[in-house]
C-alpha cells in the first residue's frame, strides 16, 4: 500500500520580488547565451534582484545539465557568497543564506570556465517557513500478502516526504514481526538503506542531512522473504542539518598546483554512493602538465579519484602497499577543471588528512599509452612479487550511465573498480595490469581495443580476467544453432552497442592465457556459458541463468551480487576453506553459491527499478562453468 502525506509546509512568493511566508518555492529557468553580460573573467551571467526580509534563510539552489554552474549572491551592504560544485556535483551549486537585515539580494547565475553556454533551473526556497512547518509524523502500518511484492518475496509499503536544503530527516521504523529493513531515495535517486540500527533487530534507523529540494521516497520493508507483520514507523525533521557550516563541508575546495591543504573526514559530509564520508577539491589545468596528488592519513585507509574534465576517472587506494598513502601521478590530457574526491575505503571512517597537489617532475608511468582511458598510475607495479613468473591481466567493465539507450543502472560503473581493486588487493594483481572502462569509455571500439592490447601482454602460464556489469540483452537468432536450442543470442550491452555471446568468444580467442575467467553480472548472463565457455582453459561465473533477470544488490551498495560477492571471496578469508592462501576453482563455486542460496534479494523498490513478483521471469540464480578448469585448479594465491 501506498501513504501521502506532506512532510512540511513550503511557504515562498515572489511577489514585487519579496519573499513572504504563504506561496510555494519559485523557479527561474533560463539560459546563458551569447549576448549576455560577461564578468571580467569572461563569464556569461544573468541576474536576479530579490528582496529578503530579516531572520529570513534563504536557499539557492542553481542545476544545469549544459554547463558547470556556479553561483553568486551579493546580499546589500554584506559579504559576497560564492558555491561551485556543491556536494561534488558539477551540476549542482547551492548557497543556502541568512538574512541579518532586511534588504535587496543581488543573485548571479553564471559558469565555472569561460563561454559556457546553456539552460539551467534556480529554485529558492524559504528554508525558514519550511522548518517552522516541520512537524514529527508517527505512524503504525502492516506488511500483508496483499501489498506490492519484490521478485524474491519481500512485501513493502511506500511513504512519501517533501523535504528542503537545511532540514534533518529523521525516520526510524521497529517491528516485532519481522526484521525490518529501512530505505530511503533522495529526488535525484540516492538510496540510503539501514537494518539492524545499533545491532537491535527489531529497528532500523535513517538520519539524513536533506541537500535537495523535492520528494523523499522512505520503502518500510523485511530483510527477509515474505515476511509479514506490524510495524511502527516515526518521520521528522529539525532544524539540526545543514547550515552555513555545515553546507561549508560539502563544498569544493579550490586548490593550486603547490599546495598542501588539511582536512577531516567527519559526520556531515557528502557520503560516496557506498557510504563513505567524502571531502571535494578541484584545481584548473592545463595539458601537458606533470602533476601528483596524494592522499595520507594515520587515522584511515585513505581512497583517492580524480575526475578528468572529460568526464573518466582515475582512482588510487593503498600506493605502494601503504594503507595510509593513497596517490595518482599522471600528464594531464586536457585542459580544464580536475575534480578530487578524499574519501575513505571503508564506510564510517573519519580524521583528519593532508592533501597534497605538487608538480611532477617527469611523465609519470601509466600515461604513455594514450590509448587506455582509464589508467591506475604507480611508479612500482608490484613491488612485492617478482616480475617473472604467472601474472594476472583484467579488462572491467562497468556501466551505469547509458546516455538513454537503456535505462540507467546504479553502482555498476562502481562494480568495475571494485572487482579491480579485489584482485590487487587480494590476488597480487599489479596495478598496470588492469585496465577500467566505465560509461562513456565503454564503447565497443574501446573494449575491443583494450582486449585486444592486453591480449599482447598475456603470456601463457598467466590469468586473464573479463569482468562485466551492466545491462544484458536476448535477441533472436537468424540461424539454427545446437547449442542454442531457444534460439537466441545473449548480450553484454556497452554504452553504445551490444557484443553478442558468439562475438565475445571469438574476441577471447585472442587471449592466449592459462586460465580465462569471464564474469558477468547482468541479465540473461548465463547465455554466455555454451558459447564462450566451451574454449579449453575457460572459466564463467555468471550472474543469473539464460531466461531469467538479474536484481541490482541495492541493500550491499552494488551493481550485482556477483560483484559483491567476487570481490568478497578476494578480500575475505571464507573463500580459502582449507586454509592454504590459495583459492581454487571448487572453494570459488562453493564460496558463491553459499553466498547467493543465504543473500540474495530482489531488485531494489523504487516505482522505476522494482521488478514485481508478477513480471518475474524466475528466480535469480548463479550460473558456474568451470569448463575444463579442474576442481583443484588454483585461481588465486592470496596476500
Amino acid at each position: 500500500m501506498r501513504f501521502f502525506f506532506l512532510f512540511c509546509f513550503l511557504w515562498l512568493g515572489l511577489a514585487s520580488s519579496i519573499f513572504s511566508q504563504d506561496e510555494d518555492p519559485e523557479e527561474f529557468r533560463g539560459m546563458l547565451q551569447t549576448g549576455d553580460k560577461k564578468l571580467k573573467s569572461g563569464e556569461f551571467y544573468d541576474e536576479y534582484i530579490i528582496e529578503a526580509m530579516r531572520g529570513q534563510t534563504l536557499v539557492f539552489d542553481l542545476l544545469s545539465r549544459e554547463f558547470d554552474p556556479y553561483l553568486i549572491v551579493l546580499p546589500e551592504g554584506g559579504q559576497q557568497q560564492d558555491n561551485d560544485d556543491h556536494d561534488g556535483s558539477n551540476s549542482k551549486s547551492q548557497i543556502i543564506f541568512s538574512a541579518q537585515k532586511s534588504g535587496k539580494i543581488t543573485v548571479r547565475i553564471t559558469s565555472s570556465r569561460p563561454n559556457q553556454k546553456g539552460r539551467y533551473l534556480l529554485t529558492v526556497t524559504n528554508r525558514s517557513a519550511a522548518l517552522a512547518g516541520a512537524t514529527n509524523r508517527s505512524l503504525t502500518g502492516a506488511l500483508a500478502t496483499t501489498d506490492t511484492k519484490l521478485t524474491t518475496g519481500e512485501f513493502f509499503d511506500t511513504y512519501e516526504v517533501e523535504g528542503v536544503p537545511g532540514q534533518k530527516l529523521k525516520v526510524t521504523l521497529v517491528s516485532t514481526d519481522f526484521d525490518p529493513y529501512l530505505i530511503i531515495k533522495t529526488p535525484s535517486g540516492k538510496q540510503h538503506e539501514n537494518d539492524d540500527a545499533g545491532e537491535d533487530k527489531d529497528r532500523a534507523a535513517l538520519d539524513l542531512n536533506l541537500t535537495e529540494n523535492g520528494t523523499y521516497k522512505i520503502y518500510v520493508t523485511a530483510y527477509g522473504k515474505g515476511e509479514t507483520g506490524t510495524y511502527s514507523v516515526t518521520i521528522g525533521a529539525t532544524n539540526e542539518g545543514t547550515g552555513a557550516t555545515q553546507q561549508e563541508q560539502r563544498d569544493v575546495v579550490v586548490m593550486t598546483i603547490g599546495q598542501t591543504k588539511q582536512g577531516k573526514l567527519e559526520n556531515g559530509d557528502a557520503t560516496s554512493e557506498d557510504g563513505a564520508f567524502c571531502d571535494y577539491y578541484a584545481f584548473e589545468g592545463r595539458k601537458g602538465e606533470n602533476v601528483v596528488i596524494e592522499l595520507a592519513t594515520s587515522a584511515f585507509d585513505p581512497f583517492l579519484e580524480l575526475i578528468l574534465p572529460d568526464g573518466s576517472d582515475i582512482t588510487n587506494d593503498d600506493w605502494e602497499g601503504s594503507n595510509r598513502k593513497s596517490r595518482i601521478e599522471l600528464t594531464l590530457p586536457g585542459t580544464g577543471r580536475y575534480r578530487i574526491t578524499a574519501t575513505a575505503y571503508s564506510k564510517n571512517d573519519i580524521g583528519t588528512y593532508n592533501m597534497k597537489l605538487l608538480r611532477g617532475t617527469s611523465p609519470p608511468i601509466g600515461r604513455q599509452e594514450p590509448s587506455r582511458p582509464n589508467p591506475q598510475p604507480r611508479t612500482n607495479p608490484q613491488p612485492d612479487r617478482p616480475t617473472s613468473g604467472p601474472s594476472i591481466y583484467g579488462l572491467f567493465v562497468g556501466i551505469s550511465d547509458y546516455n538513454g539507450r537503456q535505462s540507467n543502472l546504479r553502482y555498476t560503473a562502481q562494480d568495475a573498480r571494485t572487482a579491480k581493486d579485489a584482485l590487487v588487493r587480494g590476488a597480487n594483481m599489479p596495478q598496470m595490469n588492469g585496465v577500467v572502462l566505465t560509461d562513456a569509455q565503454a564503447t565497443v571500439a574501446n573494449f575491443k581495443s583494450e582486449l585486444r592490447r592486453l591480449a599482447t601482454k598475456v603470456g601463457p602460464q598467466d590469468m586473464f580476467v573479463l569482468f562485466y556489469s551492466g545491462h544484458g540483452g536476448r535477441y533472436a537468432r537468424q540461424n539454427w544453432q545446437s547449442s542454442d536450442p531457444d534460439q537466441r543470442d545473449e548480450s553484454i550491452e556497452l554504452y553504445d552497442a551490444e557484443i553478442l555471446d558468439d562475438e565475445m568468444s571469438l574476441l577471447l580467442d585472442q587471449v592466449k592465457a592459462k586460465t580465462t575467467l569471464v564474469i558477468l553480472d547482468s541479465c540473461f548472463s548465463g547465455g554466455f556459458s555454451k558459447d564462450v565457455i566451451s574454449k579449453p582453459g575457460r572459466m564463467g561465473l555468471f550472474s543469473s541463468e539464460e531466461d531469467v533477470t538479474s536484481g541490482v544488490a541495492f541493500k550491499f551498495q552494488a551493481g550485482g551480487y556477483l560483484a559483491k560477492f567476487f570481490a568478497d571471496a578476494l578480500l575475505q578469508t571464507n573463500a580459502d576453506e582449507d586454509g592454504d592462501g590459495n583459492v581454487s576453482s571448487f572453494e570459488l563455486s562453493q564460496y558463491l553459491y553459499e553466498r547467493y542460496r543465504g543473500d540474495v534479494k530482489s531488485n531494489g523498490p523504487d516505482d522505476d527499478d522494482i521488478v514485481l513478483s508478477s513480471r518475474s521471469m524466475g528466480y535469480q540464480k548463479l550460473v558456474v562453468d568451470r569448463g575444463s578448469i579442474r576442481p583443484n585448479d588454483v585461481l588465486f594465491k592470496k596476500r
